[in-house]
């Protein structure tokens, strides 16, 4: 399989591992996709099983997307990109196309997706290449929408987190997006809720010094087969100005960023919002080489200096595990974001077509109107969205055809 084409230097640090791949391109179409600034190491399997056996869990937390970054690991870790993200011991004679691509592309086959890397060692154990000396845990923890139901939330939690302090450190991973349409501060309410409750139900991640090692990974480019009906708000554009944001707020919360447009955007996308096994296994690398580079020295010597700085609780999170109060500190941190980025835009000056000169003007009194239009447009957005959601099933039936094409059930 043809994802790549090695070259000089290999990046160093995870900072420069996620800029080179969120910046990177291709030549063509499912061309191998080329880093910007420094190159991807691809591990062996030898490899990849020592890496993630560094970390008591990799807990992954999200939408259908991260679901299909899970079943990629399981294809690396079984040295089978046919079947590897599946549950074969789950198949009947409906699953013949469960292979390759088919495996997110095909809606029934989804239901086989490998969640969780316990259940291929209780089913399929010799499937899995590691040694007995390393037994890698992986965990796909389904929360989708914000706000995010309590209860459900609550029960992801302690499914995938010890409730004492384990011995190696958790990795998580968090993806986003969709299932909000791609409204970019409901993101990062759906952030703030989930890791202040974690912080709450496991005290161990309360403490200032805690090494809690965290990514933020972006949903994929729109393929061509994406519905008409989803383009607005989940189309290319949309996805754009999604990673542009998340980019910039991610790191707020103490996450690092993945953006992943640039690799998908010239990728096979089966169904216009799941990517191939490609773009999957690229994505799956990709996080290998940030857990790879973490210090996670950190977890067993809080003392140590950070290398990156980005491991501690930070005090932007809310504390508060409820929403109304989560949604009090997202609609302060909304008007903030929505008075900087209008200062921003008044404080520019346009220049003369063809010209070079830049001329400075003085901020106005339109700073408040500009604001005022911004949240009326946001108001606007919302009630479309909610008379949208209002008129169309629960997303998670499999009787709406539509929505399935985007938000099948986990």
């Amino acid at each position: 399989m043809d994802l790549h084409s090695p070259f000089d230097p290999l990046c160093k640090t995870t900072t420069s591992v996620l800029t080179s791949m969120t910046d990177g391109g291709r030549g063509g179409f499912d061309a191998p996709y080329i880093p910007r600034g420094c190159d991807l190491r691809f591990y062996t399997t030898s490899e990849i099983c020592s890496i993630l056996s560094r970390y008591e869990a990799i807990v992954i937390f999200g939408d259908s997307l991260m679901r299909h970054l899970t079943s990629a690991l399981s294809m690396l870790l079984r040295e089978n990109y046919e079947y590897g993200g599946q549950q074969q011991w789950l198949h009947g004679a409906e699953h013949e196309g469960c292979k390759c691509d088919g495996q997110t592309q095909l809606l029934f086959c989804h239901q086989a997706d490998v969640r969780n890397l316990q259940d291929v060692y209780d089913n399929d154990p010799n499937s899995i290449a590691c040694p007995s000396t390393a037994k890698p845990n992986i965990h796909f923890q389904a929360l989708n929408k914000w706000p995010l139901d309590a209860e459900e939330l609550d029960n992801n939690i302690n499914m995938a987190l010890s409730g004492s302090r384990p011995a190696r450190p958790y990795a998580f991973i968090f993806g986003h997006g969709l299932w909000n349409e791609m409204h970019q501060w409901e993101s990062v309410a759906w952030i703030d809720q989930l890791q202040s409750r974690v912080a709450e139900l496991r005290p161990y991640y309360g403490q200032s010094d805690v090494f809690w090692p965290r990514l933020f990974i972006t949903p994929n480019a729109a393929g061509e087969e994406k519905s008409d009906s989803y383009q607005l708000t989940q189309g290319n554009k949309a996805v754009v100005k999604f990673e542009k944001f998340m980019r910039l707020h991610a790191p707020d919360r103490n996450l690092d960023f993945f953006g992943t447009y640039n690799m998908s955007v010239q990728g096979t996308i089966p169904d216009g919002t799941h990517s191939g096994v490609r773009i999957n296994l690229l994505k799956a690398m990709t996080l290998l080489n940030w857990l790879d580079l973490l210090d996670d020295d950190l977890w067993y010597d809080p003392t140590k200096q950070p290398e990156h700085g980005r491991n501690a609780l930070g005090d932007r999170i809310p504390t508060a595990g409820n929403v109304s109060e989560l949604t009090k500190a997202l609609e302060e941190e909304k008007n903030k974001g929505l008075e900087s980025e209008a200062t921003e835009i008044n404080a520019k000056s346009p220049t003369e077509e063809g010209g070079d000169d830049v001329v400075e003007v003085e901020v106005d009194a339109s700073l408040a109107d500009a604001t005022v239009a911004d949240q009326q447009i946001l108001a606007q957005d919302t009630s479309q969205e909610l008379q949208r959601t209002s008129s169309t099933e629960d997303p998670t039936s499999d009787q709406e055809v539509v929505i399935e094409e985007v938000f099948e059930a986990d």
